[in-house]
């Protein structure tokens, strides 16, 4: 997948970059000595390389340290059964619910990232999405629309979706920020769907804090990018992992 609007292309495809060669032991090794809570693979995608975070996944489990996923999802059922096994929690990139938008801007496929999504789901792993959100690519109600309506139906209302602004980057630096007037319609859009955690974590001025969708009182309280409090509560909730 090669994404036009990759908002982290310097970390993932730009050349020139130094190499540091640090073994999955260090990794684990210095994770234990920062009473680090979990591992995250990330930036640039953990599919790219799925045998080296395999090897950390193993040896962070052995040491009682969870791993995380944040991932386009985009792979095959069978290698995904050996990449993902394991992990406790995955973020999805769910680009856009189109296959032409997919086709255009990615070079790759809806279908097989919608699969990866219910299988995490079905196999129990905690499972939160991300869609950056693009003026005049995928920011048309409609599809926000059915993107929703497929959360709700074949994910659960609980799940987490994160809601992302896009910035002018990488090959399609002429096309526009995404206005706050589009994110809060996307997240409008989300709760009607019944969507009941909804997160717009890059763009400053939303409340992101977690309510009880029971009670309406705060659960988490956040600032930016920073948990700022944990109320006791006597409802049950998924659990949260991030907001970015």
């Amino acid at each position: 997948m090669k994404c036009k609007f990759c908002q982290n292309w310097h970390l993932s495809t730009q050349h020139g970059h130094a190499s540091v060669v640090v073994s999955p032991e260090e990794i684990v090794s210095e994770a234990l000595n920062a009473s680090c809570q979990s591992i995250a693979f990330t930036y640039n995608e953990p599919i790219v390389f799925a045998e080296y975070a395999m090897d950390i996944r193993d040896l962070a489990s052995t040491a009682g340290i969870p791993c995380v996923l944040i991932t386009n999802g985009y792979i095959t059922p069978e290698a995904r059964e050996e990449v993902f096994a394991g992990i406790k929690a995955v973020n999805i990139d769910l680009k856009a619910f189109s296959e032409d938008v997919y086709h255009k801007f990615t070079g790759a496929k809806l279908n097989p990232v919608l699969d990866t999504i219910k299988w995490c789901i079905n196999m129990g792993i905690h499972t939160e999405l991300t869609t950056l959100v693009i003026s005049g690519v995928n920011d048309n109600a409609d599809m926000i629309r059915k993107e929703c309506q497929w959360i709700s139906n074949n994910c659960g209302n609980d799940t987490v979706l994160h809601i992302s602004a896009f910035h002018p980057d990488h090959e399609m630096k002429d096309y526009p920020g995404t206005s706050r007037a589009i994110l809060q319609n996307t997240k409008e859009i989300a709760h009607e769907c019944g969507l009941k955690y909804v997160y717009i974590g890059n763009y400053p001025g939303f409340d992101n804090n977690t309510y009880c969708p029971e009670c309406g009182e705060i659960v988490i309280k956040r600032d930016s990018y920073q948990i700022t409090g944990v109320e006791s509560h006597t409802h049950e909730l998924p659990i949260i992992w991030r907001v970015s």
